[in-house]
């Protein structure tokens, strides 16, 4: 088992170890950011379907206010035109 590892610091020399660490805090930290990343992702994909419920409802609004005034003998309003 500590076979490969004295191979690896005759052929790298001692400092492997502190370059192998340096390596494994860095990777830590891409993993951290990696995380907050898919955090604020998901963040955002709650915000867009919360959006998305709300013009859908809205839209339905609309088209039941629209339909609501043509029932009630509402006419839409005359857009004239400027010659």
């Amino acid at each position: 088992m500590l076979k490969p590892l004295f191979e690896r610091m005759r052929t790298d020399g001692p400092e492997f170890l502190q370059k192998s660490s340096a390596l494994a805090e860095e990777i830590r930290r891409t993993f951290v950011d990696i995380d907050e990343i898919d955090n604020q992702l998901k963040r955002a994909e709650r915000a867009v379907e919360s959006a998305s419920g709300m013009v859908s409802k809205h839209k339905l609004r609309l088209v039941g206010l629209c339909d609501g005034a043509v029932g009630h003998g509402m006419a839409a309003p005359v857009v004239q035109q400027s010659q």
